[in-house]
C-alpha cells in the first residue's frame, strides 16, 4: 500500500513539473508575440509619424478643409503658425494661394501614404495616429485626382488652340488614362476604409473627404470621352462622301487577302502531302492505302489551287 501510495505521487508531482513547463513554454512563446507586436508597431508608428510630417498639411486643407476634424491636435497647431505666419506677410507676396496649390509637390504619392498606414492598422487597428493617416491618405488623393482633372483640361486646352499640330490629335490620351487609374485606385481604397473602419460613423467621414474630388475626375472623364466621340462623329460626317468608296475599297482587300490566304493554305498542303510520301511505310499493305490517299490528297491540293489562281 506504501508503494502505491508513492507511484501514485510520483506520477502527480511529474503530471504537474509537465503542466508547469508546457504553461512556461506558452507563456513563453506569448511573451516573444507580444514583443514582436510592439517592436513592429513602434517601428511602423515612426515611418508614419515621419512620412506625415513631411505632408504639406496647409496645402491640404485648403485642398479639403474637412479635413480638420481628422487631424490630431500636434498637427492643426503647426498648420495655424504656419497660417499666421502667412497671413502677416501677406502684403508682400503676389502670388495666388491656389496657384501655388496647383503648382505643389507632394514628397510622396498616396499610395506610398496607404502602404504605410495600412501595415499599422493590420497590427493596431485602434491606433489613432493610423486613422489620422488614413485621412491624410484621402486628403492626398484628393489633391491628386484634381491636379490630374487640371491636366487633363489644360492638355485639351492647349490642343484645341493649336490644332495644327501633330500631337494635338492625341492630346488628353495619357492625361486620361491615368486619371482613370486614379479613380480606381481611389475607389479601392475607399472600398478598404469601408470594411476596415471602425464603425459606420468613422468610415462614412473619411470617404467623404474624397468623395467631391472622385465625382469631379469622374466627369471630366466622361467629358473627355464624349468629346472623343464628338470628334469621330464630325470627322465621318465630314468624309461622308467618300464612306461608301472607303467601304467598298475594305471589303475588296478582305476578299483579296482571303485569296491569297487560301493560296498559301494549298501549297502547305502540297508540301504536306510529299512530305508524308517521303516517310511513308514501305509495307505492302500500307504502301497500297498510302497510294490511293497521297493521290487523292494531290488531286485535291492540285484543283484547289487552280481554283484560286
Amino acid at each position: 500500500a506504501a508503494a502505491a501510495v508513492v507511484v501514485v505521487a510520483v506520477v502527480v508531482v511529474a503530471a504537474a513539473f509537465q503542466e508547469h513547463r508546457q504553461r512556461a513554454l506558452v507563456a513563453e512563446e506569448d511573451g516573444d508575440a507580444k514583443s514582436w507586436i510592439a517592436t513592429a508597431r513602434k517601428t511602423n508608428e515612426t515611418v508614419l509619424s515621419e512620412m506625415i510630417e513631411r505632408l504639406p498639411m496647409a496645402v491640404l486643407l485648403r485642398e479639403v478643409p474637412s479635413l480638420r476634424s481628422s487631424l490630431s491636435s500636434k498637427h492643426l497647431e503647426s498648420v495655424d503658425d504656419v497660417a499666421n505666419s502667412n497671413n502677416s506677410n501677406a502684403a508682400e507676396g503676389s502670388t495666388n494661394e491656389a496657384d501655388k496649390d496647383a503648382a505643389a509637390e507632394m514628397p510622396m504619392t498616396a499610395e506610398e501614404l496607404w502602404d504605410a498606414t495600412e501595415k499599422l492598422i493590420k497590427i493596431d487597428r485602434s491606433s489613432s495616429l493610423a486613422w489620422e493617416g488614413v485621412a491624410l491618405t484621402a486628403a492626398l488623393m484628393a489633391f491628386e485626382l484634381r491636379k490630374g482633372c487640371r491636366e487633363l483640361r489644360e492638355a485639351v486646352k492647349t490642343a484645341k488652340l493649336e490644332p495644327d499640330k501633330p500631337e494635338a490629335s492625341t492630346a488628353g490620351v495619357s492625361e486620361a488614362q491615368t486619371l482613370n487609374q486614379l479613380i480606381k485606385d481611389t475607389q479601392e481604397f475607399a472600398e478598404e476604409v469601408w470594411y476596415r473602419a471602425l464603425t459606420r460613423k468613422q468610415s462614412k467621414q473619411l470617404c467623404s473627404l474624397v468623395e467631391g474630388a472622385l465625382r469631379e475626375a469622374e466627369e471630366v472623364v466622361r467629358k473627355q470621352h464624349a468629346e472623343q466621340w464628338r470628334c469621330v462623329a464630325q470627322l465621318l460626317w465630314t468624309f461622308r462622301e467618300a464612306a461608301p468608296f472607303v467601304l467598298m475599297s475594305s471589303l475588296l482587300s478582305g476578299v483579296l487577302g482571303a485569296f491569297s490566304a487560301m493560296r498559301l493554305h494549298y501549297q502547305a498542303a502540297v508540301i504536306n502531302v510529299a512530305k508524308e510520301a517521303a516517310l511513308a511505310s514501305q509495307s505492302s499493305s500500307k504502301s497500297q492505302q498510302g497510294k490511293h490517299s497521297r493521290s487523292a490528297s494531290i488531286a485535291e491540293a492540285v484543283m484547289a489551287m487552280v481554283v484560286s489562281e
